[in-house]
């Protein structure tokens, strides 16, 4: 991933088989070469968030801190005023999809970005994709993890593909049909 691919890859594993173990062990090697410096994790809301942020700490000891955009932060959570005093940022990708959550992070340099469960931003007509393209837009690193990463449509492909590496399949849906798609 580090040599041949640059750092931007989608990982596509069975359930269980350690992708969020492939995306810490890529991030660590990065940090620890000087690689990259600010990253950010998009993941699903709720437990699955808190247990990646715990799993990157206990295993690699990367402390993740929180992001909310309500005006009441926790304890240990950043906010849009204070996101650019944290190098490593995990958000929930419920919030990835409305403009104003998304504007704060945007305007953050983000040297590596991992998204869990990237499935959830296949369809490239949606908000959620178009901030997530703003989002990674800078990254040196784009890590795409999900055991089912698109259901057959070839635009789909074409949609997670184009936040790893915008433009390799093509500009827009219809050039990556005339270019990779056979009549």
């Amino acid at each position: 991933v580090l040599s041949e691919m640059g750092g931007k890859v989608l990982i596509a594993d069975d359930v269980g088989l350690g992708k969020t173990i492939e995306a810490g062990l890529i991030l660590k090697e990065q940090l620890l070469r000087g690689f990259v410096r600010r990253c950010l994790i998009v993941a699903p809301p709720g437990v699955l968030l808190d247990q990646l942020r715990e799993e990157m700490q206990a295993k690699f000891l990367i402390d993740f801190v929180p992001y909310s955009t309500s005006g009441d932060e926790r304890a240990g959570w950043c906010g849009p005023g204070t996101v650019e005093d944290n190098d490593c940022v995990i958000v929930s990708k419920a919030l990835i999809s409305r403009d104003d959550s998304v504007a704060p992070l945007v305007d953050q340099a983000w040297d590596a970005v991992i998204i869990d469960e990237c499935h959830h931003f296949k369809n490239h007509r949606t908000n959620s994709w178009k901030n997530l393209r703003r989002l990674t837009a800078g990254a040196k690193s784009v890590v795409m993890l999900s055991a089912t990463p698109f259901s057959g449509k070839p635009e789909e492909l074409w949609a997670l593909y184009s936040v790893i590496d915008p433009g390799y399949l093509g500009n827009d849906t219809r050039d990556f049909a005339n270019r990779f798609l056979l009549p």
